[in-house]
C-alpha cells in the first residue's frame, strides 16, 4: 500500500503534465491575447541591457518579472515569433509541477481509503476559456 502512493502520484503528475501540454502541442501559436506584446518585450529587454544608456529603462521591481523568465529563455531557444508557444508550455508545466508539489507537501493522500476514486483531475480555465476574447488555454491540475 505505501509503495502505491508515490507510484499514483507520479502518475498523476505525469497526466497532468500531459494534459496541459496538449493545447500547446496543438497550435502554431498560443491562442492568448497579449502574447505578442510580453514577447516584443523580451526584444526590448535586449535592446536595453546591450545600450544601457538608451531610452529604455528597466523597472525590476515590478510583481510580474519572473513570468519573463519562461518568455527569455523560450525566445533563446526559438525564433522570436514561435517563442510564445514553448513559453506558455513551461509556465503550464511549472504551474502543474507547483499544484502537486504542494498536495505532496500538504500530505494529501493516495490512494484514499473509501471507494472514492483515488485521484481527481481538475481540467479548469486560468482566467477564461479559449472562446473568450483573452483566449486563455486550459490547465490540468490534479490531487491525489
Amino acid at each position: 500500500m505505501a509503495g502505491e502512493r508515490p507510484r499514483w502520484r507520479l502518475l498523476s503528475l505525469a497526466a497532468c503534465c500531459v494534459l496541459a501540454a496538449v493545447p500547446f502541442l496543438s497550435v502554431q501559436f498560443a491562442p492568448i491575447t497579449d502574447l505578442p506584446q510580453h514577447l516584443a518585450q523580451i526584444r526590448l529587454l535586449h535592446e536595453t541591457i546591450a545600450d544601457p544608456d538608451g531610452p529604455y529603462r528597466i523597472q525590476w521591481l515590478t510583481p510580474y518579472l519572473l513570468a519573463y523568465l519562461p518568455l527569455t529563455l523560450a525566445w533563446q531557444l526559438s525564433q522570436s515569433e514561435a517563442a510564445g508557444r514553448p513559453a506558455m508550455l513551461i509556465l503550464a508545466l511549472l504551474w502543474t509541477l507547483a499544484i502537486h508539489a504542494l498536495a505532496f507537501k500538504r500530505e494529501r493522500p493516495s490512494p484514499p481509503r473509501s471507494s472514492r476514486p483515488r485521484c481527481s483531475t481538475t481540467i479548469q480555465p486560468i482566467g477564461v476559456s479559449t472562446a473568450s476574447p483573452s483566449g486563455c488555454p486550459y490547465s490540468c491540475s490534479g490531487f491525489c
